[in-house]
């Protein structure tokens, strides 16, 4: 790990901890920087602003988690445990308000991963329904997480997890 990705996952690690004493609405840069230490313009040499740090807590862990483990349904496992470490956080994602808010950018993370798993390609005579197809099933992986989320995570994550898996991705 180089101490870009070290500061990155301070900055990860800060915005968790934060997510324990304050509104993730009302978190700012400074926040983080003064938590982690360092400098506005480090935080900027490695994140858009602070919605971007926002999505990538999520969305980093996910593919980490994905990377390590190569039996899906256990990745997926340990990225709900994951968001059950860190309740404060994830319980309030479904209402992080912005421009670049985290249930859009999860939505296209998702899109874009699923298009890659199919492999859609453009010159494909079914491309139109694929990408529909692929909005779908991503559109229902991000809305079933964030009601999840939502409801304060209360119900069963594996219960979760099974809808996602018996989804599929279509055309795999």
């Amino acid at each position: 790990m180089t101490s870009k990705d070290y500061i990155k996952q301070a900055y990860c690690e800060a915005m968790l901890d934060l997510c324990e004493e304050k509104d993730i609405n009302k978190i700012t840069v400074n926040d983080v920087v003064e938590r982690v230490g360092t400098a506005r313009q480090t935080f900027y040499n490695r994140f858009h602003d602070i919605n971007d740090l926002i999505c990538h807590v999520h969305i980093q862990y996910t593919e980490d988690s994905y990377a390590r483990e190569p039996d899906p349904r256990v990745a997926l496992c340990n990225v709900f445990l994951f968001a059950l470490e860190h309740k404060a956080f994830y319980r309030q994602l479904p209402f992080h308000s912005a421009q670049n808010c985290f249930r859009d950018t999860f939505l296209q993370w998702c899109i874009d991963s699923s298009s890659k798993l199919v492999n859609l390609d453009r010159s494909d005579d079914d491309y139109s329904r694929k990408q529909t197809a692929i909005y779908l099933y991503s559109a229902g992986v991000a809305e079933l997480f964030l009601e999840w989320c939502r409801g304060g995570m209360t119900s069963p994550y594996e219960l979760v997890v099974d809808a996602i898996m018996e989804a599929e991705v279509p055309f795999s």
